[in-house]
């Protein structure tokens, strides 16, 4: 049985998918029972409605089960089962108020509390929801898995200690359940309670010894404090204290182990005052060898039950690396090199658990381990390329890419992935060789050409660009991605109104398309036209993707054009807060503040726009002259 499956799965479900499936509640001695019997005249209607149901007609399921209710409006199963039709037809809000009549008679109704809980959860109301929860466990303590949906409630808020004290409770209740102890000690983990997590994870596999998410969990712990590549770098972001980094990385933190962490970085003379940007050598903890044994007992273990499982054999063969036994990392790595072209589940933890993370040098150990043991293998060659890449290691970037073979899954994008390299590197001769090369062996793919044709354009060769755009579009007219770039040339050759026609074209075929819907705006807001249906489209394109500075400069720039200083300054300043560093933008909130009389603050953001530029600088240099002479 998958206890920790959530209670509220299939009302989720409804609430989410609208399936047609009945909603129950997980009890330990079954389904949900109704408060009461129907009379007979109601279990007929109510009869009809499931009958109506069964054949997906819940209108008329509807219909059949409120005429039940009538006729027996105290029994508490029948408003149960109308608030599921109205949420299966998501009517979200009449499931709402039935439930909520059904507990102002029946205020102790568990199975009614748990439904209303879902509803609320489901509209964001997270508070009424754990009341609810906390209603319903009161009410019947034995419903094992409400605890884990209260629990799971409680951490998604970041409240760690009410969640803590709902799978305590679920642990005095259930002692012998080994899920319980193991959100325990989730919890207590990131709550800085390392000790107390290890005793929870251990209860949890001590109860169920083939359980591999506890015994992850628990080597998770180990290894915040024993990392498996030794002593780790941090760097300070917004918000990071010494305490929260020391908590980060070591999963606890005590005065001792600050002082250490302050003895290994003499050059900060204020850890009081960690500045963004700042880098800190993280030491070992004390007694790292001892817990790094422990780390690779349980490693070992586990690999000896679980010989398959691949995220346990790198984590065992990095400890090994950093303990010094080179050897035996390759005994476990080399093997796995063979089966990374044979078996794909080999690279998944890779990618999972280091890669997609960051944990590039822990990612570089591992395949260079597994490459010993299949150096042709195109998979690692591929993926030490971007390994490489990440660590800003490009001619080693470039040797491994360039050893995939054709024939290899990753050939396409490893030549790619070349031609960037080499295009950033300012080696374009040779970026062009390698896609012209591409559309040479399968000169009917599109993408071949759009990548041509897309350096070409950044290497302003414009003309290059169109005729590569334009023969991708004879092959696929539809191809929206082609009808895009062939727009922004026909914008960087000066050609308006042949953009304007081209976004059209991409917004008639991808009406979400936010590039062409904030291109068009812009365009219309630059010629001080249809400024209207630029906002329409900016707005649009803002909803589409709320987070882009981009799109927020451009409806800031069109309020600009329709006159409206105050919100467009709002927008502009948000945009720059976004993108901070764009010569644009910052001379667009120029313009704005200088508009707004705010000449302090407009010759600041000239400045910063000069000093961002990389090519004609003429119009900001007489922007910051003018302003300059209008200074006391």
């Amino acid at each position: 049985m998958i206890r920790h499956l959530f209670i509220a799965a299939a009302l989720t479900f409804l609430l989410t998918a609208g399936c047609p499936a009945p909603v129950t509640t997980l009890q330990k001695g079954g389904p949900a029972k109704p408060a009461r019997t129907p009379s007979a005249n109601s279990y007929y209607l109510f009869t009809q409605a499931q009958i109506e149901k069964e054949k997906g007609s819940l209108d008329s399921a509807t219909a059949w089960m409120t005429r039940a209710v009538a006729a027996d409006p105290d029994s508490a199963y029948l408003k149960r089962e109308l608030a599921i039709l109205f949420l299966m037809k998501k009517e979200n809000d009449r499931a709402r108020q039935t439930v909520e009549q059904l507990l102002a008679v029946h205020p102790d109704d568990v199975d009614g509390q748990i439904l209303l809980a879902g509803i609320l959860h489901h509209q964001g109301d997270l508070q009424g929801a754990a009341r609810l929860y906390e209603q319903a466990l009161e009410n019947d303590p034995d419903q094992e898995g409400l605890y884990l949906v209260l629990g799971n409630l409680y951490t998604e808020q970041g409240q760690m200690e009410s969640a803590a004290g709902v799978y305590e409770k679920m642990t005095r209740h259930f002692p012998d359940l080994w899920d319980g102890h193991f959100f325990l000690g989730n919890t207590r983990k990131e709550m800085g309670l390392a000790k107390e997590a290890e005793k929870s994870y251990k209860t949890a596999i001590r109860l169920n010894p083939e359980a591999l998410s506890p015994r992850f969990a628990l080597l998770d712990l180990y290894e915040r404090q024993t990392p498996p590549t030794g002593p780790v770098t941090v760097t300070v972001t917004s918000g990071d204290t010494l305490f929260s980094l020391c908590r980060q990385v070591y999963g606890n933190c005590s005065r001792r182990l600050l002082d250490r962490i302050a003895a290994a970085n003499p050059s900060i003379t204020d850890m009081d005052r960690l500045n963004v940007g700042q880098t800190l050598q993280m030491p070992p903890q004390e007694g790292s060898a001892h817990n790094r044994r422990q780390v690779i007992d349980l490693y070992t273990d586990l690999l000896r039950d679980n010989p398959d499982n691949y995220r346990a054999a790198f984590g065992l063969a990095l400890h090994h690396h950093a303990a010094g036994d080179v050897d035996a990392a390759l005994k476990i790595l080399k093997p796995l090199g063979p089966k990374s072209d044979e078996t794909p589940g080999v690279l998944q933890p890779l990618f999972q658990y280091y890669i997609d993370r960051g944990k590039y040098p822990e990612a570089e150990i591992l395949v260079n381990g597994m490459l010993t043991g299949a150096p042709d293998s195109s998979a690692l060659n591929y993926l030490m390329g971007m390994v490489q890449d990440q660590r800003e290691n490009k001619e080693a970037a470039i040797r491994f890419l360039a050893k995939v073979r054709p024939k290899s899954r990753f050939y396409d994008n490893a030549r790619f992935h070349m031609a960037l390299l080499h295009q950033s590197m300012g080696n374009t001769g040779q970026a062009i060789e390698i896609l012209a090369a591409r559309i040479t062996d399968e000169p009917d793919d599109v993408d071949h050409l759009l990548r041509l044709g897309v350096l070409y354009e950044e290497e302003e060769e414009y003309g290059k660009a169109e005729d590569l755009f334009e023969r991708g579009l004879a092959i696929n007219p539809d191809h929206v991605e082609l009808l895009f770039r062939l727009g922004v040339v026909y914008d960087k050759t000066d050609r308006k109104e042949a953009l304007i026609t081209q976004m059209e074209k991409v917004i008639e075929k991808d009406p979400d398309n936010a590039g062409a819907l904030n291109y068009l705006g812009y365009t219309y807001a630059e010629k001080g036209e249809n400024l209207d249906q630029a906002q329409a489209l900016i707005e649009k394109a803002l909803a589409l993707q709320p987070d882009d500075g981009y799109i927020t400069d451009s409806l800031g720039w069109v309020y600009f054009k329709k006159g409206n200083v105050e919100k467009a300054v709002y927008y502009l300043e948000a945009a720059v807060s976004l993108v901070p560093d764009d010569p644009v933008l910052l001379e667009h909130l120029g313009d704005a503040y200088r508009e707004q009389g705010n000449t302090e603050k407009a010759l600041e953001m000239y400045r910063r726009s000069l000093a961002n530029q990389e090519k004609d600088t003429t119009g900001i240099k007489a922007k910051i002259e003018a302003l300059q002479k209008e200074l006391p």
